[in-house]
């Protein structure tokens, strides 16, 4: 190992508490951005049938939350979910992940900034897109360098501002019932081509897969579990928390809004179905605030998943899968702020040139993963019966119904999506090819070289038994 190695490769710091990654993760996965957009998808094609479907998805995916929360205490890794991958699985299998997570992340950051600029339009029309699009992955970018603990401030403040729209919106549809709960989950509704009609099978169960994508989130947290005080023993309490507040956040003013829509061939005809509604029930300003609330949320959750992917990319560095001196440039920590702060820069830049492919080719890229789920759940499954995952911290209850729920979960999500020939299938044949290059990189490349994912840990941490490949960090990270 060179000294010019060690004196770049720079840890991370705890600075966090329980509550301030708590606010990071909720704030990603944007509770009234969800609702607003998300929801909005799912009950053009479904109707009323929303409710059920966001219900189911909501334990769906609470569930499922349980299955990263084992694997962030026993592997608290700044590259999320690739290091508990590979602590359980091995390095194989850890760097699929981690090449999946290389296209998607940047691709994830464009198609929320880009979302964000299709709502600022539709608000404010007459502004270029692409530029709105552009300024805000600039501004998430600028905001991510700060010091993680003020970012947790920032994006607290947007947060209590989306939970104050959330929570007009819940007020509204909760004083004006137009028909009973039993009525919206026993006899659902939706348009068709003769008007309103019974929910179809299909649909409704496509608005299950489209619940559990919206309330699902909670893995977030783990890219902050090098930075979370007494990490093994809190980063799991925290993800459980967060997965059931999404479920609730996200689920019950669905759930309100499909029991208080009025006119529903009107309102679920409306490009932006919530937003009608409360236009209609409670007038065009409270709607305007509302609809200003889900603009904030949604640059919100820009802010925190450049964030976290900018840790993504610190780690890869640290794992010094990029050649040297890149490695050593992805590593740089910032003397003040403590961030990643040119892996942010980095992924801030890709985010912009994916912004320039648009939305079409940005959803091409993220609508087909649902590899890495599998990999996570069959990770807590293989990874507990070796006494790999769950011996200290946070143990997935249920074991191993959790897991093989998980598997069975993921088989489901990826025959919907590669039912869907418009979008899913391509998608899915896209992340194949993502997944065969890396295999083979892996196989001629990491594999003669011994690489191992780098995993850093506290004293009684049981997520340091892989042996990292030598890459600069071991003298700047102890190790057990």
């Amino acid at each position: 190992m060179n000294e010019a190695a060690v004196q770049q490769c720079q840890p991370l710091h705890r600075q966090l508490g329980a509550i301030g990654v708590l606010f990071l993760t909720i704030s990603a996965l944007s509770p009234t951005s969800s609702v607003f957009v998300a929801g909005a998808s799912v009950v053009h094609s479904a109707g009323t049938g929303a409710a059920l479907g966001f219900l189911a998805g909501g334990v769906i995916a609470a569930i499922l939350a349980l299955l990263y929360a084992e694997l962030a205490a026993s592997f608290p890794h700044a590259g999320g979910p690739y290091g508990s991958v590979s602590g359980a699985l091995g390095s194989r299998a850890g760097f699929i992940v981690q090449a999946l997570f290389l296209v998607t992340g940047p691709a994830g950051v464009a198609f929320t900034a880009l979302g964000f600029a299709d709502y600022i339009h539709f608000l404010v029309p007459g502004f270029h897109q692409l530029s709105i699009a552009l300024t805000a992955v600039g501004l998430a970018t600028i905001i991510s360098i700060l010091n993680l603990r003020t970012n947790a401030w920032i994006t607290g403040a947007f947060l209590a501002i989306e939970l104050v729209a959330i929570l007009i919106f819940s007020m509204v549809s909760l004083t004006h019932p137009v028909r009973s709960l039993s009525e919206v989950l026993l006899h659902p509704v939706a348009p068709g081509p003769r008007g309103i009609g019974p929910t179809p099978l299909a649909s409704a169960a496509l608005a299950v897969v489209g619940g559990s994508w919206a309330c699902a989130g909670a893995s977030w947290a783990m890219f902050f579990g090098e930075e979370l005080h007494d990490a093994p023993r809190r980063i799991g309490r925290v993800m459980a928390v967060a997965g059931a507040l999404a479920s609730i956040l996200i689920g019950i003013p669905v759930v309100l809004f499909a029991t208080s829509a009025g006119n529903l061939q009107t309102i679920l005809s409306d490009e932006s179905p919530f937003a009608a509604f409360l236009a209609i029930t409670a007038g065009g300003r409270l709607a305007t605030f509302v609809s200003f609330g889900v603009a904030i949320a949604i640059f919100n959750a820009l802010i925190v998943s450049t964030i976290a992917m900018g840790r993504f990319y610190y780690a890869n560095g640290r794992d010094g899968i990029f050649p040297a001196r890149v490695n050593s440039v992805l590593t740089r920590v910032h003397g003040r702020f403590l961030s990643p702060w040119i892996a942010t820069l980095i992924l801030g830049a890709l985010g912009s040139i994916f912004c320039l492919l648009g939305e079409r080719m940005n959803l091409l890229l993220l609508s087909g993963e649902v590899f890495s789920g599998a990999l996570v759940a069959l990770s807590v499954l293989v990874g507990r019966r070796l006494g790999r995952t769950g011996q200290m911290g946070y143990r997935t209850p249920w074991f191993p119904l959790v897991p093989v729920f998980g598997l069975v979960v993921a088989a489901g999500l990826a025959t919907a999506t590669f039912a869907d020939r418009q979008d899913g299938r391509p998608s899915m044949m896209i992340l194949l090819g993502v997944i065969a290059i890396a295999s083979v990189y892996y196989q001629m490349v990491l594999r003669p070289r011994g690489w191992r994912v780098h995993l850093p840990g506290e004293k009684g941490s049981p997520g340091t038994f892989v042996t990292p490949e030598p890459s600069g960090c071991e003298a700047a990270v102890p190790q057990k």
